[in-house]
């Protein structure tokens, strides 16, 4: 670790210790690496991250997401869905043996 003339330290990370700051795998770290959302450089089959342009990111990303909620209106409460349960289906309809004659077999 070399010390800038400004007092920033010039330090590499490798995807496994920034993994291990952000709490979360390494391979998500390299996603992240090669789809450009975090900064860093690939170096033959490895990732260098300079851990200064890795803070400077993640305090512009913070910025950004405070200036993106407070550009949004407040959120407006969902209308309350009043659950009712389905009519229950009648049963079908019989027919009426009060007036059945029995036919005779023979």
């Amino acid at each position: 670790m070399s010390e800038q003339p400004d007092g920033k330290f010039n330090e590499l990370l490798t995807p496994e210790e920034v993994a291990v700051l952000f709490d979360c795998k390494p391979e998500t770290i390299i996603t992240k690496l090669a789809e450009r959302w975090l900064p860093g450089v690939k170096v033959g089959r490895g990732w260098c991250i300079p851990r200064q342009a890795l803070m400077e990111h993640l305090h512009t990303e913070a910025l950004r997401n405070v200036r993106h909620r407070a550009d949004r209106a407040p959120p407006t409460p969902l209308a309350v869905q009043v659950l009712t349960k389905p009519a229950r289906r009648q049963p079908p309809k019989l027919p009426d043996l009060t007036t059945y004659t029995p036919v005779s077999r023979t």
